[in-house]
């Protein structure tokens, strides 16, 4: 049978050009704007139509969870943004996205090497969409957890923007950069911590190495595992963690 042919490689200046016909369908200013009357499914219709695969008893607690605050309705209703936003010209710019960009969904990652890297952490809604979503969801986090937490909004949209502005350079140095260059490409702890003041960076990274060293398999079992007739054994929490017979399962 005849081979399928290569996927052509593009070159930087091909996706340039792409890149700059995206403009047509929707202008970078355009991508900001949003209007309540475009939602065409009701909030509440998206938030219930995502319990019907998951484990029913977990369901009230999850909706206990996002009731508390806007910030955590925000958290639990990826699947209400991505309604709202497919309802919108986006750019055609596909990638597989994390679906979820929070703000708290980046973290640090203990690399093969065993140093400490910061990055998303959170890839349960990873879905394929238009770049700009995740952009969009992790900017608008800034500013609804900067309400939850009593930060003023002019410092929450200094805050957005800064990291909208770090994202198109960020994008403008790897557009030129080779894939296994950018695959390599890590925020080192000490990149991250340069960003507290000079008296403080000693304890942070104090802080973090320790918390760091606690969260690791061994930290999990120590937490989740404990004897039983000489055999770990996953301890029981209900509702979260319960042991299920052979024909449940």
């Amino acid at each position: 049978m005849p081979h399928a042919p290569e996927p052509r490689r593009r070159g930087i200046a091909d996706r340039a050009d792409t890149g700059r016909a995206a403009r047509k369908a929707i202008t970078r200013t355009e991508l900001g704007a949003w209007d309540p009357a475009q939602r065409d499914r009701d909030a509440l219709a998206t938030v219930l139509a995502q319990s019907h695969d998951r484990v029913p008893r977990l369901v009230p607690i999850r909706h206990g969870r996002m009731a508390h605050s806007p910030w955590t309705y925000y958290r639990g209703g990826a699947a209400v943004m991505a309604a709202d936003l497919a309802t919108r010209p986006h750019s055609g710019l596909e990638v597989q996205l994390c679906g979820d960009a929070h703000i708290l969904n980046f973290g640090l990652w203990a690399t093969p090497e065993r140093s400490l890297s910061f990055d998303l952490r959170d890839f349960d809604e990873t879905l394929p969409g238009p770049f700009e979503w995740d952009v969009l969801r992790l900017a608008a986090s800034f500013v609804v957890l900067a309400r939850d937490v009593g930060v003023a909004d002019d410092e929450a949209v200094e805050a957005a923007t800064t990291m909208a502005r770090t994202y198109r350079e960020a994008m403008h140095r790897f557009a030129g950069m080779g894939e296994l260059e950018v695959w390599y490409e890590q925020i080192h702890i000490d990149r991250f911590v340069e960003f507290f003041v000079a008296e403080e960076r000693e304890q942070i990274t104090r802080e973090i190495t320790a918390e760091a060293s606690r969260r690791t398999s061994r930290g999990a079992a120590r937490k989740l595992v404990h004897l039983v007739d000489g055999r770990p054994r996953i301890v029981e929490a209900p509702p979260f963690r319960i042991r299920v017979s052979d024909p449940e399962e």
